[in-house]
């Protein structure tokens, strides 16, 4: 198995995760963190040094990376941190009823992360 183009990789996470982190905090909205820093600083580094080489070795996995298919692999990885989430922070007593909605602007903005990191990545030719 070869191993991805890391540059090219770290830069197009590094653009992906600013723009993903700018729509995940835009979904937030009034359940902001109380410590933004921290909280931008972690989905920077999470989106450059931790899921942008796993995206990386799936393209190079499939052999390709395009607009569509970080898309496709965004909303997987969205979809799935939200059913991960919501099954652990069940809480008795009910959930706040805007909860879904910012899980669902959480899965479009990884689909966003998916989608750049895949029209920006190049898989190298065999």
């Amino acid at each position: 198995m070869r191993q991805p183009a890391w540059l090219l990789l770290l830069w197009a996470a590094l653009v992906a995760s600013v723009v993903a982190a700018w729509l995940g905090f835009a979904a937030r909205g009034r359940l902001a963190d109380d410590r933004p820093l921290r909280s931008a600083a972690l989905t920077l580094f999470m989106g450059v040094f931790v899921y942008g080489p796993l995206y990386g070795l799936a393209f190079e996995a499939i052999g390709a990376a395009t607009l569509l298919l970080g898309g496709a692999l965004g909303t997987l990885h969205g979809a799935s941190f939200a059913a991960i989430t919501l099954s652990v922070r069940r809480q008795p007593g009910g959930r706040r009823p805007d909860t879904a909605s910012i899980h669902g602007r959480r899965i479009v903005a990884r689909l966003v992360y998916g989608a750049i990191l895949g029209l920006l990545y190049i898989v190298p030719s065999r």
